[in-house]
């Protein structure tokens, strides 16, 4: 019999496959779909079978993509890798005022949150896939407005004194630069002395909300 031996040769190239999409920054991360587009001349396929003129990564995370490229002749690379991170979601967010929690952005506020002599606020964030980069703050005091693009402090941790009749909003952005903006409900912080000095702010219930 006649016995002939079959060598797999791939196209030796330095072609690639180039990712774009959106970006809020230069972290590196994509925030929407990225799509795979090869040099100029290529196809690229995820299997080597299936052919077309460009890839699209739509997963959230970390990952490592898996690519052949096919030449005008029908020539075809050894598999090649690209690294894409992408986060697309918005972070999570939580306020604290003593023990009482904040989560979402309240449209209808209400002063209904009273603290004795003073109050701890903190503020935290939450993103599973690119992380937090950072937490501010503004403290809006009853009577004035709220603005985004106000003047926004960076910390996530305070103290709320005396006759301070206020609402805290909270802005927290991933490494991605994808942004949530959550508010507490109205907090009033009095003193005993409050009842008998000049009156800013009327305690309304005899039990400390904590």
């Amino acid at each position: 019999g006649i016995t002939q031996n079959w060598n797999i040769r791939y196209l030796v190239t330095d072609a690639k496959a180039t990712p774009s999409g959106d970006t809020k920054n230069d972290s590196g991360w994509f925030t929407g779909t990225v799509t795979l587009t090869p040099d100029s001349g290529y196809m690229i396929s995820k299997d080597g079978a299936t052919w077309s003129d460009t890839l699209t990564v739509v997963d959230d995370g970390e990952s490592t993509i898996t690519y052949y490229l096919k030449d005008g002749y029908g020539y075809i690379t050894d598999e090649k890798t690209i690294a894409i991170k992408k986060d697309s979601t918005a972070p999570g967010g939580e306020i604290k005022a003593g023990e009482n929690s904040f989560m979402q952005f309240l449209n209808t506020i209400t002063f209904g949150y009273f603290f004795k002599n003073t109050v701890d606020v903190n503020i935290s964030g939450t993103d599973t896939t690119s992380g937090i980069a950072k937490i501010e703050y503004q403290k809006v005091a009853k009577g004035e407005t709220f603005h985004a693009d106000g003047t926004w402090t960076t910390g996530k941790s305070f103290f709320m004194t005396a006759n301070d009749k206020s609402v805290i909003y909270a802005r927290i952005t991933d490494v991605a630069g994808n942004t949530v903006t959550i508010n507490s409900e109205g907090i009033v912080v009095y003193t005993d002395a409050t009842a008998s000095d000049s009156v800013e702010y009327t305690k309304t219930t005899k039990t400390d909300v904590t």
